[in-house]
């Protein structure tokens, strides 16, 4: 193990109008001991040649058959990274140029942090991207976050996460047995360990019709739900503390079902939401809208 050497990892499907642009952002950076895991899950279009026309030896592409799974690839990466730290990034982002410098600092051994993860901004126009995620966006907290994330009152994007493997006695690794784990993964960082957090957005997120969380949102729902349930069933976490926000992801998914026309689930999901506010007036309402809905 090289303990200067970021391993990023990037699974990839199907995106060479983007993935060239994403890879000189990881090339640009000030910090340069890198390696980049590019697990490509049986593209059909022309990655694999965008990839393989950069000249880095620093690149890693391997090709896969087809999964639909990234905690496969992910995996299958996090056995092979030969770095100390192990970063994320999706195939069509963008990095800004200190990323990378900014994180390992956070988690140099001054510091007690085992993982760090950073602001964003959204974009559709590089040119004008939107405001960051968080409006604090400069200063840095150390903390145990595991409470607030939850909670859901602190969200963080996979693609801004760095850790140290050395400050965890097990090896992580990515559930998979779903599309998304992501939620899941980043839980196991948080849970006895503190966790950097720069408020700085230092990650771009580019926006289109095929993102994942936008195709395949009732999944995105399902695993914070199922994530959250078994922390409480583990004694991970008090089920007071998140009753409210787990009300909130049933009735948003809810609404979301209402909304695309999926009447039946939409009612279930209300019904499911009333389980952590039984006399909360307003998913009545909602149940009764649906009922009626056309």
């Amino acid at each position: 193990m090289d303990d200067t050497l970021v391993s990023i990892i990037m699974p990839t499907y199907n995106r060479a109008d983007h993935i060239g642009e994403t890879i000189k952002s990881i090339q640009a950076q000030t910090y340069t001991n890198w390696e980049l895991l590019i697990q490509d899950d049986g593209s059909n279009d022309n990655t694999a040649s965008v990839v393989e026309s950069i000249n880095d030896k620093r690149i890693i592409y391997t090709p896969f058959p087809r999964t639909g799974i990234t905690g496969i690839l992910k995996n299958d990466a996090l056995r092979r990274a030969t770095g100390r730290h192990i970063a994320f990034m999706d195939s069509d982002d963008l990095m800004k140029a200190d990323r990378l410098e900014k994180q390992i600092a956070s988690l140099s051994p001054n510091t007690d942090a085992a993982f760090s993860f950073t602001n964003w901004q959204d974009f559709k126009d590089i040119n004008n991207p939107e405001p960051p995620h968080y409006q604090q966006n400069s200063g840095k907290r150390t903390d145990h976050f595991f409470e607030e994330y939850c909670m859901a009152s602190f969200n963080v994007s996979i693609g801004t996460v760095m850790y140290d493997k050395t400050a965890y006695k097990e090896p992580l690794s990515f559930n998979e047995d779903r599309i998304f784990t992501d939620y899941s993964f980043i839980g196991q960082l948080a849970f006895d360990r503190k966790g950097a957090m720069l408020y700085e957005p230092l990650l771009y997120r580019r926006l289109h019709a095929t993102n994942n969380t936008g195709t395949n949102w009732a999944l995105d729902f399902k695993e914070y739900q199922d994530t959250i349930k078994r922390y409480i069933a583990e004694g991970k976490i008090a089920k007071g503390k998140v009753a409210h926000s787990l009300y909130l992801s049933y009735i948003n998914l809810g609404e979301k079902y209402l909304k695309n026309r999926y009447r039946r689930k939409a009612i279930y999901s209300y019904l499911q939401g009333w389980i952590y506010e039984p006399f909360n007036l307003i998913t009545f309402k909602k149940i009764i809208k649906a009922v009626f809905s056309q």
